[in-house]
């Protein structure tokens, strides 16, 4: 074979190596930061370098984390998250010689970058078209959707997790394809993995139970319908032969028995006995049963098509009967609607990647809006070569593709894609699951473009070969140039939240002042960032027996970047630690004047500190505002929100010696009268305005300063609580926070508080406690 003819039938490789390689490009961006993004990858890299530098073991306690328990990191954590990244790095760091932080922060975009590759395996191997298994890699690697955490910086499960469950998937349907065991032990070994990464494994044995239950009613439905006289002879036998014989046995018994089994080793994992995984074995008994009444002829030949439908009516029967007379029948049950509903407990609904998503985030995490930022002229088709449209395109054509073809396989792809969506209304975090299966739906649908339309076109509109040749050409250009152009902008856009980045050329977006350098092996923090230099503070000015007090977000940079012990983090552990978050948010919201030093202590908040030597900070950020209406629903226990309006300057007019600001918010308006000094002159006013006009006028008698909260009026009518000047904005505080710790502490220097401000750097605030 000439070298020529090797090229042309090994075109699609080196199309693959540019998407993975244009994958590993967009994912990169971030890196230039030298900074972990979010906050959960801190605590896992802290963890990670640990095990890296201490033979390989976990500390048995971390003390850093909830003070003063501790943590048992083996109870709590994701291991191979920890553990994977240290041995790659072990194993390569010869030749890399780069810092473990520098690798850390790399490694999700190669994760990320290897789950491209597993993409093209899995759906060539599932549509039997190469073209399918490039578009559908070509979109995983640009969709923004999958990006967000697949990307440098973001050392986390999902990078792992999203790799292993796509690489699972694609080594199931191969086991199925070839009727082979090794691939289903294979399959099940990755479905291992991704539960030793990521708690999302939930989804896939419930998506796995969702496909057979559908399988299994699919049958029951044909045989009702044949029996009324409708014939379904070609998709009984394919259900019967294949989807519900002994291929589906190899490809799914080993993979749900080891994906299961083996993740019990490490304590923290999903337990056997989880309705996810009950759902998983339930499905696999039905099979097994119905392949063993053929296999050993329990029932009469004629009798075999019953045993499905029969097994479905026993599993309502014990199910209905089950749930009056069981309690762990019920308590499957809820555990079951509760997954389902996907519901919240009170601090989680807090939690703003907990939030309910919407079409929205849909539009903007699969679409390619971004693209006309760097290619204005792509704007007027951006719309419609976004992945959502292909994604819902392809949808219809997967329904077509079933009914035509009797191909049970469709069915995955199509419940993949509508559970996806449906979990995103409940969980916006879950778009990123969405990125996977879009990719599949729209890859499908854009790889029929290519593949079916010129031989449809030609056949129906009589266009030659040469015309066709170029409209193809023209749609993937045009198809490539949007998503690549999209993910480029986006991925330009995302960056550590602990920094700010210092662009040292505006019109080149990646000639960055680095937030982290590294010099003899040592970590050196940008000193002109807020957040470092609080950080920097609590490391270099504290005592070893420091803790921080603050709210359980901020816990994780604590430990890692402050090298400090912290009250609370991201864990938001309850139990044995005292529910933490609930304590928190109930000494924010308690007025201030309960803590006056004399009456009550931080002991009484905090029971589990009495008798214990600490000396406690506590710690004050700019965007502990805009999170006091979680604090708030969390202190109430979800019965109450209370939130703080910030106002911005929208307008100013001079009269009788002094300047009216006007501040606004949406409808709401400030006037507020200072002098020449910026000193208040007068009393705010609070007004609701529309088309210009201003109606419901109302008084704001009083301020919050840092001399306590000072009467400046006693006009009627008024509307309660104050209003703050601060070097973070101005605010209105309502009532019902106006005398709490929390307003004290943020807005007032802890004005009468038994605390002394130690850190001031006008966004971020530390107070040691003189208790």
């Amino acid at each position: 074979m000439g070298r020529q003819d090797l090229l042309l039938k090994n075109w699609h490789l080196f199309v693959l190596l540019g998407v993975v390689l244009l994958a590993f490009w967009f994912r990169s961006f971030p890196a230039r930061f030298g900074e972990l993004q979010a906050l959960d990858p801190f605590q896992i890299y802290r963890m990670s370098e640990y095990v890296l530098t201490h033979n390989w073991r976990l500390p048995e306690n971390d003390p850093m984390r909830y003070y003063p328990f501790g943590v048992n990191p083996w109870e709590q954590m994701y291991m191979l998250p920890i553990y994977l990244p240290a041995f790659v790095y072990v194993c390569t760091g010869w030749f890399l010689g780069m810092h473990y932080l520098h690798f850390a922060i790399i490694f999700p975009a190669v994760m990320g970058t290897l789950a491209v590759l597993s993409m093209y395996l899995f759906t060539s191997e599932l549509f039997g078209s190469k073209y399918t298994g490039l578009m559908s890699a070509f979109f995983l690697a640009t969709i923004p959707a999958y990006i967000t955490r697949t990307s440098a910086g973001f050392f986390e499960k999902e990078p792992i997790g999203g790799f292993f469950m796509i690489t699972a998937l694609w080594l199931f349907v191969k086991a199925f394809k070839k009727d082979s065991w090794v691939y289903g032990i294979l399959s099940g070994l990755s479905l291992a993995m991704m539960s030793f990464a990521w708690g999302g494994i939930q989804y896939i044995y419930l998506l796995f139970g969702a496909f057979f239950m559908t399988l299994f009613i699919g049958y029951t439905l044909c045989i009702t319908l044949e029996y009324l006289g409708l014939k379904l002879k070609k998709p009984l036998e394919k259900l019967d032969r294949d989807f519900l014989g002994k291929r589906m046995v190899k490809a799914y018994l080993p993979m749900i028995i080891l994906g299961t089994v083996l993740q019990q080793v490490f304590p923290h994992s999903i337990p056997i006995t989880s309705s996810s995984i009950l759902i998983s074995y339930m499905v696999l008994v039905f099979l097994l049963i119905k392949n063993l009444v053929v296999q050993f002829n329990l029932v009469k030949k004629e009798q075999e098509r019953y045993v499905i439908p029969g097994l479905l009516l026993f599993g309502v029967v014990f199910i209905l009967i089950g749930a009056m007379f069981f309690d762990f029948v019920m308590n499957i049950i809820q555990s079951v609607m509760r997954f389902v509903t996907l519901s919240k407990d009170v601090v989680g609904s807090t939690v703003a990647e907990n939030a309910p998503g919407d079409w929205s985030n849909i539009y903007t995490m699969t679409g390619a809006s971004f693209s006309g930022q760097i290619m204005p002229f792509l704007n007027p088709i951006a719309f419609y070569l976004s992945v959502w449209v292909f994604m819902f395109l392809g949808l219809v054509l997967l329904v077509y593709r079933f009914f035509r073809t009797s191909d049970w396989f469709m069915l995955f792809p199509i419940l993949w894609l509508l559970t996806s969506i449906w979990g995103v209304f409940y969980y916006v975090r879950l778009v990123f699951l969405l990125g996977v299966s879009s990719s599949v739906v729209a890859g499908f649908f854009a790889s029929w473009i290519i593949e079916r339309f010129p031989f449809r076109a030609k056949k129906l509109l009589k266009i030659n070969n040469r015309i066709l040749t170029g409209i193809v050409l023209v749609f993937v250009v045009l198809l490539v140039l949007v998503n690549a152009a999209n993910a480029y902008v986006y991925s330009l856009n995302l960056g550590p939240s602990i920094c700010f980045p210092r662009y040292n050329d505006p019109k080149n977006p990646f000639d960055v002042t680095p937030c982290i350098r590294i010099e003899n092996n040592t970590l050196i923090l940008d000193g002109t960032q807020p957040w470092y230099q609080a950080l920097e503070f609590l490391k270099k000015n504290t005592t070893d027996n420091a803790v921080v007090l603050s709210w359980w977000d901020f816990g994780y940079w604590f430990q890692t970047r402050g090298n400090t012990t912290s009250m609370a983090d991201g864990g938001n552990l309850g139990g044995i630690y005292g529910d933490r978050d609930f304590h928190i948010a109930e000494w924010y919201t308690s007025p201030a004047s309960l803590w006056d030093g004399e009456n009550r202590t931080l002991e009484d908040w905090f029971p589990y500190l009495k008798g214990k030597n600490y000396t406690m900070y506590i710690l004050m950020d700019y965007t502990l505002p805009g999170k006091y209406g979680a604090i708030s629903k969390i202190a109430s226990r979800g019965e109450k929100i209370v939130g703080f309006l910030q106002f911005q300057q929208t307008g100013a007019h001079q009269g009788d010696n002094k300047t009216i600001f006007e501040l606004s918010n949406g409808p709401y308006t400030i006037l507020l009268p200072v002098d020449d000094n910026m000193n208040i002159v007068g009393t705010p006013v609070f007004v609701i305005s529309q088309n210009g006009k201003y109606y419901s006028k109302s008084y704001i008698n009083y301020i919050c300063t840092k001399h306590g909260i000072v009467q400046i009026g006693n006009q009627t009518p008024s509307i309660p609580g104050c209003i703050t000047i601060s070097d973070i904005g101005v605010y209105y505080v309502p009532e019902e926070a106006m005398d709490t710790v929390f307003t004290d502490l943020m807005f007032m220097d802890g004005y009468g508080l038994p605390v002394e401000k130690v850190f001031d750097n006008r966004l971020i605030k530390i107070y040691k406690v003189i208790e």
